[in-house]
């Protein structure tokens, strides 16, 4: 027969929870426990022993949490009434708006002047070539005219010579 609990064996070994070695978690239990017997009966015993966990809790907290602290740096705060300041700031910012305004204008002045001046130099451009264009077709219209004239002229001598 086989045994039965031989399905449970197992290569696998359960970890067991360690116990810590945690001295103020320790003493902090104990003042709980403390703490709970001195509500429900009092005593003078209790209370030393209350007093003793709590010194002993300070001393173990005061070597792990003492580090000095840098000093900060000071600063001196000028002396400003509140009302002035914001009068001031509120001088400040219409100045730099007005002024952003007056920026933003001459740029779209400058822009302006800008496009009116490519504009005209494109117009310019247009007008020369349309010009040069009609130069050449009145030329090529006196050219034929004079062609047209002197096929007359030699019809005509032909015929005279004939």
């Amino acid at each position: 027969m086989s045994n039965q609990w031989e399905a449970f064996e197992e290569d696998e070994e359960v970890e067991i929870p360690k116990t810590t070695s945690n001295p103020v978690r320790k003493i902090k239990k104990k003042l709980r426990r403390k703490k709970e017997k001195f509500k429900i009966n009092p005593s003078p015993e209790l209370e030393n022993e209350i007093s003793d966990l709590l010194e002993k809790i300070s001393l173990y907290e005061k070597e792990k949490c003492y580090k000095p602290k840098p000093e900060k740096k000071k600063f001196k705060k000028k002396n400003v009434k509140k009302n002035k300041q914001k009068k001031f700031r509120k001088k400040k910012s219409v100045k730099k708006d007005y002024k952003w305004e007056e920026f933003i204008k001459k740029k779209e002045e400058e822009l302006k002047y800008k496009r009116e001046k490519h504009e005209k130099e494109r117009r310019a451009k247009q007008r020369e070539a349309w010009r040069k264009e009609e130069e050449e077709r009145w030329k090529k219209r006196q050219q034929k005219k004079k062609e047209y004239k002197l096929s007359k002229l030699s019809s005509i001598l032909k015929r005279i010579a004939l």
